[in-house]
């Protein structure tokens, strides 16, 4: 008769173990998905490849399907921590689900870039550029076809891109970088003062201003740009 009560106490251990470490495992589930929040908010578009944004995300999201979404933050999760081979396989699961979606195909091609795959990603984002749905895909046609040293090309992508998305200072700066590498100062600096004009606190593009300037003898407009005007 003391056997029953012993047992049923551990049970009930036990049970409350289980509980509370499924509690725990939710948690930390949720914070995750809070903090890949909270870093998607705070993302600020610079150099490199760009990632889906918001109104791209509801492109891909209108179709219900339940795991959509959370595959997404994953795939953002796992490229932030540089696990390649994990985004890839979110990514494959992702393409199932919706069909060979464009968008996710975009960043099969960030998988593509990031393992420095360049003609895998050059081949993905000319079929996606072909499609004229997004710039992004433009810009990052641009940047694998930079990688290669394909710098006419690389321009050709990179100016498209900046006609179907003006918003973004990092679109006229990339344009400016090509055309410097090809040798074309004021035509760089055209495209710099632009991106200037929208990021006008961005100190590193205004010393980089003042430095070709100064290289083509504008010392009264690098003079300028020094004092901020």
């Amino acid at each position: 008769m003391i056997i029953q009560p012993i047992v049923i106490g551990i049970c009930v251990v036990l049970l409350l173990l289980i509980y509370n470490h499924r509690k725990k495992l939710f948690v930390k589930s949720h914070n995750m998905y809070k903090d890949l929040q909270a870093e998607e908010r705070k993302r600020v578009r610079e150099g490199g490849e760009e990632v889906l944004g918001e109104e791209e995300k509801e492109k891909v999201l209108h179709q219900d399907h339940p795991h959509v979404r959370i595959l997404l933050r994953k795939v953002e999760y796992h490229f932030d921590h540089d696990e390649t081979d994990e985004a890839e396989d979110c990514v494959k699961e992702l393409l199932k689900v919706t069909n060979n979606d464009p968008h996710i195909r975009h960043q099969m091609g960030i998988v593509h870039i990031k393992r420095g795959d360049f003609e895998a990603a050059e081949k993905l984002y000319r079929e996606l550029a072909e499609l004229k749905l997004d710039a992004k895909h433009f810009v990052n046609l641009g940047q694998v076809l930079l990688m290669q040293e394909k710098l006419e090309e690389a321009l050709d992508a990179y100016l498209y891109g900046l006609e179907m998305n003006r918003e973004y200072a990092n679109n006229f700066m990339q344009v400016g970088y090509v055309y410097e590498r090809l040798q074309r100062p004021e035509e760089a600096k055209d495209m710099y003062y632009k991106a200037l004009e929208m990021e006008s606190e961005n100190t590193e593009l205004r010393e980089h201003l003042i430095k070709l300037e100064e290289a083509s003898g504008n010392s009264i407009k690098a003079e300028y740009l020094r004092e901020g005007v």
